[in-house]
Order: structure tokens, then C-alpha cells, then sequence
């Protein structure tokens, strides 16, 4: 979640099947490919669409990359 504009992010697991190492892992990797992608987003400058962009249609992405292709 964003509060006061800065990602949040709370991880809750049974330390019974998991190791805090382990979770802090998965959060490192998470946080990483997460950065990748925002970066990777407000680099390019094409724009893309999915079906949720146009909730109140009934339209595929098939049927979008043939309009905005």
C-alpha cells in the first residue's frame, strides 16, 4: 500500500512453516523486481491497454492490440 506517498508493505507468516531469513528473501526479490518494474515503466513511452482499462466493455486483449496495435 502508499502512505504518505511511500510504498508500505507488511508480511505476515507462520514462523512455524517459515524462517524470518526466508521471508526477508522473498521481500529483498519482491522490493527488487518491483523497483525493476517502475522502472522499467516510466522509462518507455508506449502505451499499453488490458480489458480492465475498459471495464464497462466486453472487449479481449485480443481485440484491443487490433484497435491500438
Amino acid at each position: 500500500m502508499v502512505v504518505n506517498n511511500a510504498f508500505k508493505m507488511d508480511i505476515h507468516f507462520s514462523e512455524k512453516l517459515y524462517k524470518k531469513e526466508t521471508i526477508q528473501g522473498f521481500r529483498d526479490k519482491y522490493l527488487k523486481n518491483l523497483k525493476d518494474i517502475v522502472e522499467y515503466t516510466a522509462q518507455t513511452q508506449e502505451v499499453f491497454f488490458t480489458p480492465s482499462d475498459f471495464e464497462t466493455l466486453d472487449i479481449n486483449q485480443e481485440e484491443l492490440d487490433m484497435l491500438f496495435g
